[in-house]
C-alpha cells in the first residue's frame, strides 16, 4: 500500500496522545498534530485494511526484550513489529492511517466492520482477530503469513522509517531519560 501520506495514530478514545481516530455514535473522530476531523459514518463509501511491519529499533532495545513475543522477524533478519494500515475513503478525499500497534487497533476495525457497508481485508485480519483473540497468537499467525502477502500484496516489508516516525521515537526517547 501508498505510505506517502500515511498518518500514524492510535485507534481508540481512551489514548491520551495527540494522535488518534475512534468512533463515537455515528462520527468517526481524527485528531493529528493538532488537527480535528469529524466524518459521518455514513459518509465512508469504502474502507481497506492491510498489515505492515517496521523495523525495529535500538532505541526500542528494552521493549524488545519485554516484549519479543510481540515482534516478528523481517527479511533482513532484524526485528519488526506488526501494524495496521487503514485507508478511509470518502467522495473527495482518501484518508490513510497507521496504527501505533496492534493491540490498540482491534476494536476500531470490529466497529469499522459493523458500521460501514465495503469493508475490503483481503489479508483476512477481521478473521484472523476473530480466530486468535490471544495477542500472542495473533502475532504468530501475522508472523506465519506476513513474508507471503507482502509478496502478492505488495506490502512493505519493512515499511522504512519517515519524519513522522522519527518524531515519535525522538519523544520516546525524551521521556524515557526523563524516567516517565
Amino acid at each position: 500500500m501508498e505510505t506517502n501520506n500515511r498518518i500514524k495514530v492510535y485507534f481508540h478514545p481512551q489514548t491520551k496522545e495527540e494522535n488518534r481516530i475512534y468512533i463515537q455514535s455515528d462520527y468517526l473522530y481524527i485528531q493529528y498534530f493538532g488537527q480535528n476531523k469529524v466524518v459521518a459514518l455514513r459518509d465512508i463509501l469504502h474502507v481497506k485494511i492491510s498489515l505492515v511491519t517496521r523495523v525495529h529499533t535500538a532505541a526500542q532495545n528494552v521493549r524488545v526484550l519485554k516484549f519479543s513475543h510481540l515482534f516478528s522477524k523481517n527479511e533482513q533478519g532484524g526485528l519488526g513489529r506488526f501494524f495496521f494500515d487503514l485507508d478511509i475513503i470518502l467522495k473527495d478525499e482518501v484518508i490513510q492511517f497507521e496504527s501505533m500497534g496492534i493491540e490498540d487497533g482491534i476494536e476500531l476495525i470490529k466497529q469499522l466492520y459493523q458500521e460501514v457497508e465495503h469493508f475490503e481485508d483481503p489479508l483476512l485480519i477481521l478473521e484472523a482477530i476473530n480466530k486468535y483473540p490471544n495477542k500472542v497468537d495473533l502475532y504468530r499467525y501475522f508472523e506465519i503469513n506476513y513474508s507471503s502477502w507482502a509478496k502478492k500484496y505488495h506490502l512493505d516489508n519493512p515499511r522504512k522509517l519517515d519524519k513522522q516516525s522519527l518524531t515519535i521515537l525522538k519523544k520516546e526517547l525524551e521521556k524515557n531519560k526523563r524516567g516517565n
